[in-house]
């Protein structure tokens, strides 16, 4: 639905000018005072409804910047050399030392840009809440009959604080964590190797996955869970192999995603009252990105895609066909199997990274926003406590 806020001139006197590219339709009516008149669009969401009131305002709205270098640090040239001498005791040790050691950077740098992404959030709530206080206080007091447009300007405030700002700090907060856990687990694949016999490796595939499943099983719905049994050939396709598989069907790269089924196994890591144009933002902002967005039971779920996690599951299952347990495989083919488990890996840091970037230039976006419409509410206020007194 479309309505008409009427604006009243600023104290200043600056009259107010529309950007060309803003129509009034039919029902806009000039008040007889100096200044002009805003259109309200209540099927926007907040940021649309904000970045259109500063348009009619002929206000500049500031550039959305998506960060395309924001990723994780590459895999260091040592990596690949210690990878490449694993055949001997001594290499294979010294592997292990640095993969944990290099493990444990990844998830220092990660959480060195949440707590970065994370004050930046708390300094602009806190200001927000500063700024916006005294105007709630008055928007609950005063009688604001005859001036919806303030109530309005209020409401498109709070709108992107609470359903845009907190939400999507929420969602940051929780895709890191997925992030750690992942990274948790595959730092650990370097303890469940061993030297073996004619410059073999010895894998221990169940240790795998039991590191894996208990880092993942946070994600998964407990009552559609069971465990797979290390040794015990007979459940090896149950569990989370089978869960992923069920979810994301045909290419391993590009997959057919069952929404169905993944609201049905998967535990979101954010879900949020339903809407659609916050359905439609969110989808626009994190679809592709390394998140799933689905409507269920009138929420807006948010989910990791963990095509990756499936790729890495298949990946070591693939590793002497189905043999579940401990296996000897020549030195190639664990390089080959450790590649790849760190390609997907670094898909999942990538987009997490990006993340973080995004959320802070978004916030920063919202954040100069919310201000300028907080001054245009102390301006009309403060017109309108003139006007009362002439």
């Amino acid at each position: 639905m479309s309505g008409t806020i009427p604006i009243i001139a600023q104290p200043s006197n600056q009259p107010m000018t529309f950007s060309r590219n803003v129509s009034l339709n039919s029902n806009t009516n000039l008040l007889p005072l100096e200044g002009s008149s805003l259109l309200f669009d209540s099927t926007f969401n907040g940021e649309q409804q904000a970045e259109s009131i500063l348009r009619q305002m002929g206000r500049e709205i500031p550039d959305k910047v998506y960060s395309q270098v924001a990723e994780m640090p590459k895999r260091s040239p040592i990596y690949d050399e210690l990878l490449s001498q694993i055949d001997t005791q001594e290499g294979l040790q010294k592997f292990k030392e640095y993969q944990k050691t290099d493990n444990e950077k990844i998830i220092s740098e990660l959480k060195t840009r949440k707590k970065a992404a994370s004050r930046e959030f708390a300094r602009s709530a806190d200001q927000y809440e500063v700024a916006i206080k005294p105007i709630r206080a008055k928007i609950k007091k005063d009688d604001m009959d005859g001036r919806s447009h303030i109530s309005a300007i209020y409401d498109t405030i709070e709108n992107i604080n609470s359903n845009y700002q907190k939400s999507f700090g929420e969602i940051t907060k929780n895709a890191t964590k997925y992030m750690e856990s992942l990274n948790s687990a595959l730092g650990k694949m370097s303890k469940n190797l061993e030297s073996a016999p004619d410059g073999k490796i010895k894998l221990f595939k169940n240790r795998v996955f039991d590191d894996l499943n208990e880092s993942m099983k946070i994600y998964y719905k407990a009552s559609k869970f069971q465990s797979i049994k290390s040794g015990n050939n007979d459940t090896f396709e149950v569990g989370y192999t089978k869960i992923l598989d069920e979810i994301y069907t045909g290419d391993a790269q590009n997959p057919n995603i069952n929404k169905d089924k993944l609201v049905e196994y998967m535990e979101p890591i954010s879900s949020f009252d339903h809407s659609e144009s916050a359905l439609s933002f969110w989808e626009k902002k994190l679809g592709g990105q390394g998140f799933i967005v689905v409507k269920a039971n009138n929420k807006i779920n948010i989910y990791p895609d963990m095509n990756s996690v499936k790729i890495i599951y298949n990946s070591v299952r693939a590793v002497t066909g189905q043999q579940y347990g401990e296996v000897e495989i020549l030195t190639q083919v664990f390089q080959s199997l450790q590649t790849g488990i760190d390609s997907q890996k670094n898909a999942v840091n990538n987009s997490i990274s990006r993340l973080l970037e995004t959320f802070r230039q978004d916030n920063s976006h919202f954040e100069t926003l919310t201000q300028l419409l907080i001054q245009l509410l102390k301006d009309l206020f403060q017109y309108n406590a003139g006007f009362a007194n002439t």
